[in-house]
């Protein structure tokens, strides 16, 4: 009768087997293997004090047994009391000190007391005992990552899933460490797997959706989010990080309506007051914008995103008390060099609205020092990775491989210096109904870091692209056009305008030789000098000194002159000078090299719902933008070092 009902237990058929643990009990009340059985099931249900009592009575009938104090352990830790958890686990070593359950069991408990230090010991010595203990290589891995040991967690959670494949918990979190190890792909794959043996695992869900939101795929991001929000409806991390990413779709209703929710249960929270604000300011209300600015303030003053956006609401009329606000915050050392730069920034942009372009240059080049102190623009790695793209991508390697592509006429590449009018290009075509406007994707930027692996070779990018041969192109291609197909399902062409793919054409035309290739131009100084006073975040190093903008847009200029020779005719230039003088012409000549038939929707690209995420949001909501053709102008005696780099 045991033997059946343990039998149900194991097969998952709950019901059944607490009904013959009872009926065992029935007969024999005492039982100590029935009591622990029923126990273990009780455990399972979420009953822990009903599981305390009965293993209780099983210690009574067999005190001998280690099994029975572990498994009381458990009950006592979902109760809360861990001191009687400890108490258990010990006498289950004192039965057997080599016991890896107790060991485990109690490494979980010195955890939860974030004494992390005797956790690792007490998960090591049960590995010890039981090398293939997939659970205590997870938990080991777990605060490992804590500990910023990247390296040895990856190691032990590779081990457990190799164990047990099927361990959900294990991929989760070797998603979460590969991350760490700057391995997207793999990542991803971790975290499908987790997603695929446990659909309804929350924390998988929620940071494979944070992921997808850092690459721009909102979506996808938002699916993945939403799903871990019905999991998990109090969560208020997976709320705002939905919020977020609903705000990035430029699903702006929806956002705010989550925002509102958060805001019942956390009035005061300043995050959330500043998502408010954003949410608002995006619908033009600014009035209400400033009122959730200064709410998030109050609640948090030195809240610098919040200030920021206060202080720009609108640029020209600033407040005085505004800029001794951010002035005050560009000082703090104590806040991180990304939130001073920022206040520096929104001072830079405050004051050239009012024309004051001493103190307006003195804030952005602040503003770059302090965001340079923490990365270095390396010109010698650069130049020199230029000459290896331009020695590689040759006549011999396009004759060589012409048929390794796939054939998709999916992909739209809008591409060019940042600044350039990239964004605004993507809004003419993302107006066309045949077009969908996927944003700025990083998904070249991974091909390119992993290629060197997914070839199989041991040289690095670009001289591994010697070994790609057409089963791996196609494996690639496949990747990159399901990510595409994740923006719209039904789309006949959809862009990626990521400008920096500007260093990737000639690994794009390999993977797709029908895909259209824009390349975004625009007057040398206004394109640096846009990118010098733009606050990227990271990324974009070579911004943080008018010298070094110059040097990188001189190897820009060398690196699209060599494309156009190798690729003739391959890539559409498009200046923005002139799209802005006749729009209509310039975007004619778009639409047709993108084999579309011309829509005259695209001439209003400014009433074009769709997100926009990057620096010139707010610009392609006007019908076109002129003011900033000769901005640099009114800071000519500052730009010297630029104009020498560019050999002007």
């Amino acid at each position: 009768m045991l033997a059946a009902a343990a039998q149900d237990h194991s097969a998952g058929r709950l019901a059944e087997a607490d009904a013959g643990y009872r009926e065992v009990l029935e007969r024999f009340p005492d039982h100590p293997d029935a009591l622990h059985l029923l126990g273990l099931l009780a455990i399972q249900t979420g009953q822990f004090e009903a599981a305390a009592e009965l293993i209780g009575k099983a210690i009574l009938a067999r005190p001998s047994d280690p099994e029975y104090y572990i498994n009381r352990c458990e009950a006592y830790r979902g109760m809360g009391r861990i001191e009687d958890a400890l108490a258990d686990c010990q006498k289950a070593l004192d039965l057997n000190p080599d016991d890896p359950g107790a060991l485990y069991a109690k490494g979980v408990l010195l955890l939860s007391l974030d004494e992390r230090g005797d956790a690792i010991d007490h998960f090591r010595r049960a590995l010890d005992q039981e090398p293939d203990f997939v659970e205590a290589q997870n938990s080991l891995a777990v605060v490992l990552l804590e500990e910023d040991r990247v390296d040895e967690a990856v190691a032990y959670l590779r081990r457990a899933v190799t164990v047990v494949p099927e361990f959900a918990e294990a991929h989760g979190n070797l998603a979460a460490a590969l991350l760490r190890q700057d391995r997207v792909e793999d990542a991803e794959a971790s975290f499908r797997q987790a997603l695929e043996l446990d659909p309804d695992f929350g924390e998988a869900l929620f940071n494979y959706g944070r992921l997808l939101r850092v690459q721009g795929r909102f979506i996808a991001a938002a699916e993945k989010l939403d799903r871990a929000l019905q999991l998990e409806p109090n969560n208020v991390e997976i709320a705002m990080e939905l919020g977020g990413t609903l705000t990035d779709l430029g699903d702006r209703q929806n956002a705010e309506k989550l925002f509102r929710k958060l805001l019942a249960v956390r009035p005061d929270d300043p995050e959330i007051l500043h998502w408010m604000g954003i949410c608002r300011e995006a619908q033009g209300d600014f009035g209400e914008a400033r009122t959730y600015f200064e709410r998030a303030l109050a609640s948090k003053p030195d809240h610098v995103y919040a200030r920021f956006h206060l202080a720009t609401l609108n640029k020209g009329k600033a407040e005085d008390s505004d800029i001794a606000h951010l002035e005050e915050l560009a000082a703090r050392e104590d806040l991180p060099a990304a939130d001073r730069a920022t206040a520096l920034y929104g001072l830079g942009d405050i004051h050239d609205a009012r024309h004051e372009f001493d103190k307006a240059f003195a804030s952005y080049e602040a503003a770059n020092q302090v965001m340079g102190g923490a990365e270095v623009f390396e010109l010698d790695k650069r130049t020199a990775y230029v000459e290896q793209l331009k020695r590689v991508y040759g006549p011999e390697l396009f004759a060589a491989k012409a048929d390794i592509g796939d054939e998709s006429t999916l992909p739209i590449f809008v591409l060019g210096m940042p600044r350039s009018g990239t964004t605004l290009v993507e809004q003419i075509l993302a107006s066309h109904p045949q077009v969908e406007g996927a944003g700025e994707l990083r998904e070249m930027g991974y091909i390119v870091q992993n290629l060197p692996q997914l070839v199989g070779g041991d040289l690095p990018y670009p001289d591994c692209i010697a070994a790609l041969d057409r089963a791996t192109a196609q494996e690639i291609a496949n990747a990159y056009l399901a990510q595409l197909r994740e923006c719209s399902a039904d789309a006949l062409r959809v862009t990626d305008k990521l400008p920096n793919n500007f260093q990737r054409i000639g690994l794009i035309h390999l993977l797709f030789p029908n895909a259209r290739i824009i390349h975004c131009k625009r007057d040398r100084l206004s394109t640096c000098w846009s990118c010098f006073v733009q606050n990227f975040g990271d990324g974009q190093v070579f911004s943080y000194d008018l010298g070094n903008v110059g040097r990188y847009y001189r190897l820009y200029e060398d690196l699209m002159n060599h494309w156009h020779t190798v690729l003739p005719g391959l890539i559409l230039d498009v200046k923005y000078e002139d799209v802005v003088a006749n729009l209509e012409r310039e975007s004619r000549r778009i639409i047709a090299h993108c084999g579309l038939d011309w829509d005259p929707r695209c001439l209003d690209f400014h009433m074009t719902e769709r997100p926009v995420v990057t620096a010139s949001y707010q610009q392609v909501r006007q019908p076109i933008y002129t003011s900033s053709l000769d901005r640099w102008r009114a800071y000519e005696r500052y730009l010297d070092p630029l104009k020498e780099a560019l050999g002007l």
